[in-house]
């Protein structure tokens, strides 16, 4: 088991698009009102105890660049599959679960502090009757940053690989809604606190990662 201090920055604005959630918990009825812009961003309005309230990202959001969806593929299954060869499967098994992102209970907030959008991106879609509709989202405008803590439950697979999954997520992936177009990122610092690798170990992902650049 091992972790690393990661903060990563933003080099494109980042898009929220927040999926609506019942208003208290047992509610499973569909939400019939319209999002204003700021349910669709995560904002805690006021600071708690430690945490410093503002505009968030929830730690899953984070955990789940490596892992991506259906419509999305995550870093581990492009690194895995393009960056190396054959281990696309494998790299997004062993982020499914042993790849944890761990903030403040649950959520990470902007660097320097937001508590608001800077800008409301409107553009047309194609709705389910064929016909267009707009829509409007908020979004966060450059700079911005945040610094996470990821953990690795095995030792299996090298700080170093996550890293990189973490560059190839920043530049293939994005952040937020709509990416890579929106939220993508560099990787700015990451420091693991683990025992040193082999060699040979090293010389294999440092040739992976000049790949990246």
């Amino acid at each position: 088991m091992y972790e690393a201090k990661c903060t990563i920055e933003g080099i494109v604005p980042i898009m929220f698009s927040r999926f609506p959630l019942p208003t208290k918990p047992g509610d499973t009825k569909k939400q019939q009102k319209k999002q204003t812009i700021a349910e669709k961003m995560w904002i805690d309005k006021k600071s708690t105890g430690k945490w410093s309230g503002g505009v968030y990202i929830p730690t899953d959001n984070l955990r789940m660049l490596l892992i991506g969806n259906r419509f999305r593929p995550g870093a581990s299954k492009i690194y895995g599959s393009e960056y190396e060869s054959k281990k696309g499967t494998k790299y997004l098994n062993f982020c499914k679960a042993c790849v944890w992102v761990i903030g403040d209970n649950g959520k990470v907030y902007f660097k320097k502090k937001r508590t608001t959008w800077d800008d409301i991106d409107i553009r047309s879609f194609i709705n389910a009757s064929g016909s267009r509709s707009t829509c409007e989202r908020p979004v966060l405008l450059t700079p911005w940053s945040l610094d996470f803590t990821v953990q690795v439950t095995d030792d299996s697979v090298s700080e170093d690989i996550i890293h990189c999954m973490y560059d190839v997520a920043g530049m293939r992936c994005g952040l937020g809604v709509y990416g890579p177009t929106f939220g993508r990122f560099i990787v700015k610092e990451w420091k693991a606190s683990r025992g040193h690798q082999s060699e040979l170990e090293v010389t294999g992902v440092d040739l992976n990662r000049k790949q990246l650049e």
